[in-house]
């Protein structure tokens, strides 16, 4: 009615059949939420916020667990900074922290989201190479004299493993390192931890004594009664091979346990023939 109205005021006929489309006017989304949660790339953040930037002016001590993964991350997923994606594998990790991902192996690493093979790889490269550091500042026959300079030799490979692993460190006339093996790993039992198998790199690097030690994977230290079973047998063996068990060292997460200091009366009962 109206187009009728506005071609016989104007005399002409020729007008369009249907008036000119409108430009579309854009929706504006008033959700607050949405709006603070908006994603944006690494790029985008102020260099306060990137972690190479805060990285080069503040120093590597000024960063958080997520600012350090994300620089050995890269690059992030699809949808996701690199940021992102750090604190999201910190929290699939168990406990979630640096320590809870350094504990898993390759396979468990690239089952998690956003890990692929690449960045997986990544990642256990450099928890390795801090392992190895914390190994390197030891010297090359450390004097372990000490349950601490055990721990300190020991821990920083063992206080995350999965499974338990059984040490025979063997040591000179001056209780200094020649030689060192893994002799069980897994569930340790009479059988696997037998003295025969403890006792033979003992006597292939003519040790003059050995300290034994060996993880627990729940990270408590104190000792279970097959642990002083073993103690015992070793001791024992020990004396019958004039080979001397000075200590058996049980690790944990934090810390450890000192059979000799804690059940000291194992080394003072008879030998049983």
């Amino acid at each position: 009615m109206v187009f009728k109205q506005i071609c016989q005021i104007s005399g002409r006929w020729d007008l369009p059949a249907k008036p000119f489309p409108r430009p579309p006017i854009p929706r504006i989304c008033y959700n607050a939420q949405a709006m603070s949660t908006a994603h944006l790339p690494l790029k985008a953040y102020p260099n306060e916020l990137k972690p190479r930037e805060r990285l080069q002016k503040e120093g590597p001590r000024s960063l958080g667990d997520v600012d350090l993964l994300a620089l050995l991350l890269s690059t992030g997923t699809q949808g996701q900074t690199a940021l992102d994606l750090a604190q999201q594998l910190l929290l699939q990790a168990n406990p979630p922290n640096l320590r809870g991902l350094a504990a898993l192996e390759l396979p468990q690493l690239c089952k998690l989201n956003g890990l692929g093979l690449a960045k997986a790889a990544r990642l256990m490269a450099a928890f390795e190479m801090g392992k190895r550091v914390s190994v390197s500042e030891m010297p090359d026959r450390p004097q372990l004299n000490r349950p601490e300079a055990v721990a300190a030799l020991l821990l920083p490979r063992l206080r995350d493993a999965r499974e338990e692993h059984l040490v025979a460190l063997c040591l000179d006339t001056r209780h200094r390192l020649i030689a060192q093996k893994t002799v069980t790993s897994g569930i340790l039992n009479g059988t696997l931890a037998h003295p025969r198998e403890m006792f033979k790199t003992a006597i292939m690097h003519h040790a003059h004594a050995m300290i034994v030690a060996h993880n627990h994977p729940s990270g408590e230290t104190s000792p279970s009664p097959e642990d002083l079973q073993l103690t015992q047998r070793l001791i024992e063996a020990g004396e019958l091979l004039q080979i001397e068990l000075l200590d058996h060292i049980i690790l944990g997460h934090n810390g450890f346990t000192s059979l000799r200091e804690t059940h000291s009366r194992l080394w003072r009962q008879p030998c049983l023939s």
